[in-house]
């Protein structure tokens, strides 16, 4: 009877132990989507920064080709 009580504790450890792991990984997962969210958010940011500046730069040059002409 000790030794199956020895072992259904085992058991139990060994349970809360894969569930522990369970949870790191968990956060983990979590952590990383985290930071692909902010990367992703940094490159449309950026994107639309460069769209910006190109359009502007588009409408300067569209002026400076309706002056020579």
């Amino acid at each position: 009877m000790n030794k199956d009580l020895q072992e259904l504790i085992s058991d139990i450890e060994n349970s809360f132990k894969t569930i522990d792991d369970n949870v790191e990984r968990v956060f983990n997962y979590i952590d990383r989507l985290d930071e692909n969210q902010k990367m992703f958010n940094d490159t449309i940011y950026f994107n639309m920064e460069d769209t910006y500046n190109l359009v502007i730069q588009l409408r300067a040059f569209r002026d400076m080709v309706e002056e020579i002409l």
